[in-house]
């Protein structure tokens, strides 16, 4: 009985709390006010909604707003609507074509505001930049006059980045040079910093580029999990050891890439493509939507060529989930990772939940959560009329 008198106690006080947090949130305005005059915005998306309520509102704040969209005619429609409630000048907005499903349009939307400030004298270090967009980063900072450290793991890959990287810029070999940094290896992130701090009287700008999204490995050296050390406990270590540096070449820079499972170079098969390989030469499995490629597992582990061989080209999710495989077995099951099922054909897979007796819909089940009700109502009702008669008086 005290329980049930202390839950209705505790649902009338929530109701009295929130209906203070509303009658409160009326009377105050959390806009900043600050004005960014002489600042530039770009808004992708801002030819109706949240995009264009933002520029209007940055406008009034004395920001110049650019409005990125793929409806030119409907912007400008847009743009019509905004000066006229804003009343600012037409100069401070401006309009570019931007394709989000277009990555041309996207590149070309880009080179239009494509910063051309000079670097000269500046020194930048670029975790992970032998490929992708470590290495097109180095690339453009070299460009514009900046001196380029490289810090990778492979240094005869990073090497030939180098290679490429001079022959499509034309800059002198000095300006480029290759530090050895493991981010699984916190000794070999200590190593690295050192050599840094001995070597460079500056550091400019420091970019944590590198990252791994998934891997066949467990830990890291010091017994990390490999991804969460590599994504995180290496950088934030190189980064801390790096700070006085970075500082003494003040104004410097930290910009750290977030790794969030970017899959732009993971392949994607269709089922129909799964169901052909089925045989002791090409045996493929789909396990909750990702795709293994297990012909070599069949010589490594004789024995299960039957069962495999029976679902072989299909999706294996329910009788994999069914045995139940230890975490041992899933880990090594990412060895024969090879990737994604297309999203038309993935599975929503859930686990089944636990069966439990109705109880028969009686008086008491209303009562369970009428009588809450009425006193939280109550309760709302009192604060109200109370709130109302301050005012009044």
């Amino acid at each position: 009985m005290i329980i049930y008198i202390l839950s209705l106690a505790g649902v009338a006080l929530g109701a009295y709390l929130l209906s203070c947090v509303i009658y409160h949130c009326k009377t105050l305005k959390y806009d900043s006010q600050a004005r960014m005059d002489g600042k530039t915005v770009l808004i992708t998306g801002a030819s109706s909604g949240i995009g264009k309520a933002t520029a209007e509102h940055l406008l009034l704040r004395g920001a110049r707003v650019i409005l990125a969209c793929r409806n030119l005619t409907k912007t400008k429609a847009a743009v019509d609507e905004i000066l006229s409630s804003t009343g600012v000048d037409r100069k401070m907005v401006s309009i570019v074509h931007l394709d989000l499903s277009d990555l041309d349009s996207v590149r070309k939307c880009a080179k239009e505001y494509e910063s051309q400030a000079r670097m000269d004298g500046k020194t930048v270090l670029i975790t992970g930049a032998s490929s992708g967009i470590g290495k097109a980063t180095a690339e453009h900072l070299l460009s514009r006059g900046a001196r380029v450290i490289l810090a990778c793991r492979n240094l005869t890959k990073t090497k030939a980045a180098v290679d490429e990287i001079l022959s499509s810029t034309g800059v002198d070999r000095k300006m480029v040079s290759i530090v050895h940094l493991d981010l699984s290896d916190l000794d070999s992130v200590r190593k690295c910093a050192k050599e840094i701090i001995d070597t460079e009287k500056q550091l400019d700008v420091l970019i944590n580029n590198a990252g791994l999204y998934e891997s066949s490995e467990a830990t890291t050296k010091q017994g990390y999990d490999l991804i969460f050390g590599v994504n995180f406990t290496g950088p934030f270590l190189l980064t801390y050891l790096l700070l006085d540096l970075l500082k003494k070449s003040a104004p410097s820079r930290i910009i750290n890439k977030k790794e969030e499972g970017d899959k732009t170079d993971v392949k994607v098969y269709k089922l129909e493509q799964v169901k052909d390989h089925k045989t002791c030469k090409s045996l493929w499995l789909v396990i909750d939507n990702k795709v293994y490629d297990v012909t070599e597992f069949l010589d490594e582990h004789p024995g299960g060529e039957e069962v495999l061989l029976d679902l072989g080209g299909t999706d294996a999710t329910e009788p994999f989930d069914n045995v139940s495989h230890s975490s041992d077995a899933r880990e090594m099951m990412k060895k024969y990772y090879i990737g994604e099922l297309h999203d038309d054909d993935k599975t929503k897979w859930s686990k089944p939940t636990i069966q439990t007796e109705e109880e028969p819909f009686s008086q008491s089940t209303w009562t369970n959560w009428l009588v809450p009700l009425g006193l939280a109502l109550a309760a709302t009702l009192l604060y109200r009329c109370v709130m109302v008669s301050k005012d009044v008086s």
